[in-house]
């Protein structure tokens, strides 16, 4: 009999990775954050598997910056300008927003 070798960490739903790659990131091992995600959220995850999904979350953000950079160093000078917005509140106060 042949067993599948399924990737545990695609089980977990967006909750729970939400919560995982918050205690990872907060925490100071994933030891600590698989005992505190036990403790504080009632969720067995083992150390391992939350590291799992410390580097795959974390190679997502990257991937996705690398995608935005791409974006920005390939527009045409135009859209790569500033764009401000002048916006009066009250008379006598001005805030200006970059975006």
């Amino acid at each position: 009999m042949r067993t599948l070798q399924c990737d545990l960490d695609h089980l977990h739903i967006p909750a729970m990775l939400r919560k995982i790659s918050i205690a990872v990131a907060r925490d100071s091992s994933y030891a600590t954050a698989s005992r505190n995600l036990e403790d504080l959220a009632e969720l067995k995850v083992s150390a391992k598997q939350c590291q799992r999904v410390a580097i795959r979350i974390g190679n997502e953000r990257i991937d996705e910056q690398q995608e935005h950079i791409e974006a920005y160093t390939s527009a045409t000078i135009p859209s790569k300008e500033l764009k401000i917005h002048t916006v009066i509140i009250r008379p006598g106060t001005v805030c200006i927003f970059a975006g």
